[in-house]
């Protein structure tokens, strides 16, 4: 099957008619920035450009933005209103560049090497102050006990927010 990338103008229309059906129901729609260059808007200005007119927040994951190597004063030029949620995770970074990076690469916050604090600056910075949800893929937290993990991602990232200047 071929899949072929929609245009900034047809995404827009299909959003808009999900953000209609969507409320309909009491539902309200966010897009996360998927920063794999394979994926369709991989960039922070490509999401943004297709979610503004449709007037839906998008999802800021460190680990994306890291991954479509978006520069922090690109998230600076966001709007409060224009971030829903941020998905904060880290990643195993060593011997890899970012294109190199995967969803099992990602670790709990402070596990790894991505530039969580510049991130969670310019997102503080931009007056946003939602959820911040922990992310993480890499295999061997399935080996683990589920509550002890979500404690520690609990710890690890009010350590990461704090230091980041987020009022925990």
């Amino acid at each position: 099957m071929n899949y072929k990338t929609p245009s900034t103008n047809e995404a827009q229309r299909e959003l808009r008619w999900l953000v209609e059906r969507a409320h309909s129901h009491g539902i309200r729609l966010l897009y996360e920035l998927i920063g794999f260059p394979t994926h369709a808007f991989s960039t922070l200005a490509e999401a943004n450009a297709v979610t503004e007119e449709a007037d839906i927040p998008l999802v800021l994951d460190t680990f994306h933005l890291a991954v479509s190597q978006t520069n922090p004063e690109e998230v600076a030029k966001l709007s409060a209103e224009a971030i829903g949620l941020v998905h904060l995770s880290d990643a195993l970074t060593k011997a890899k560049t970012p294109e190199e990076l995967r969803d099992e690469d990602r670790v709990l916050p402070g596990e790894g090497g991505l530039p969580l604090t510049d991130f969670l600056r310019v997102i503080l910075c931009t007056g946003y102050r939602g959820p911040v949800s922990v992310e993480v893929f890499h295999p061997r937290y399935k080996e683990r006990d589920p509550a002890v993990v979500a404690q520690e991602a609990y710890h690890r990232a009010k350590e990461v927010l704090q230091t980041s200047g987020w009022p925990v």
